[in-house]
């Protein structure tokens, strides 16, 4: 999970790439205090908090969120929690354990969260967003220095242009900037195409080898999945042999939950079975 991630750019882009792969991830068990465990599809949010939390990267720490407290009826009432700045937590630890990353990948994980989330200034460096408009993010106005917004407009709200709002303290209500996307974003694409023409070959190698090793990345991930099923079919097993032949409630349960667990398995293993008898691309 961190390595793709990385490798892609956003928490969001990696959850979208876990669940189109139909990859679980795991998940503690409310009220079992992590001693037991669940595997679902992840959610954005459980692939931020993973993130996030900076056990992964070796370290302990204690008091990394507070409450929001309120005034109501003249009483004070804690309400939802917020996360503190780093240098506010009560305890850190760093290299306490043996991570999964270092401290160091650790940290580049929370600037890059830090910049693919959407600030209302638009100063943020942004992650990539939906829509037809190829410099989204990139441009920014040659009056004020500001990012240019995108706004979509006609033939059905797909029409993008860069706009910028700057400071209208001295223009009243007007614009700063405003121009259309499709001269400026085929000006981009025909630079673009011109500087990488000579590299064309080598991009094409390079491509083979990101799809390789994308493939290498599916099947390493299957292959973990596929231990993790057939060991909680072979634990459903013993479950099910240790249980009184009377005892049919509970047996009927545990016969459910084992051929669950088979299903899996079996789903996992044609899915291995399929990926190395998809041809390379």
């Amino acid at each position: 999970m961190f390595h793709k991630s990385q490798q892609l750019g956003s928490a969001r882009q990696a959850t979208i790439w876990f669940r189109e792969e139909r990859i679980p991830v795991p998940h503690a068990k409310p009220g079992t205090a992590g001693r037991e465990v669940t595997w679902h599809l992840p959610s954005s949010g459980r692939i931020r908090q993973m993130l996030r939390n900076p056990c992964y990267g070796g370290a302990f720490a204690y008091g990394k969120t507070a409450p929001h407290t309120v005034i109501e009826d003249g009483r004070a009432r804690q309400r939802s929690r917020y996360r503190k700045p780093q240098k506010e937590w009560k305890v850190l630890l760093i290299d306490h354990h043996s991570g999964y990353i270092s401290w160091e990948e650790y940290m580049e994980n929370q600037r890059r969260l830090e910049a693919n989330a959407a600030w209302s200034d638009g100063e943020g460096s942004g992650a990539a967003k939906l829509g037809s408009a190829l410099l989204s993010g990139l441009l920014r106005c040659g009056r004020c220095g500001r990012k240019l917004q995108v706004h979509y407009s006609g033939n059905g709200g797909k029409v993008p242009r860069y706009t910028c709002r700057g400071d209208r303290g001295d223009r009243g209500s007007s614009a700063c900037l405003t121009i259309g996307s499709l001269r400026v974003d085929r000006a981009v694409v025909r630079s673009v195409l011109a500087a990488i023409q000579p590299a064309g070959i080598e991009a094409a190698l390079k491509m083979s080898e990101c799809t390789q090793a994308e493939g290498d990345e599916k099947r390493k991930a299957l292959e973990l999945a596929l231990e993790r099923a057939r060991y909680e079919s072979k634990r459903a097993r013993r479950q099910f042999d240790a249980v009184e032949p009377e005892n049919r409630l509970v047996a009927g349960e545990l016969e459910v939950c084992w051929n669950h667990a088979l299903e899996e398995v079996a789903a996992l293993e044609m899915r291995l079975t399929a990926l190395g008898e998809r041809p390379a691309s």
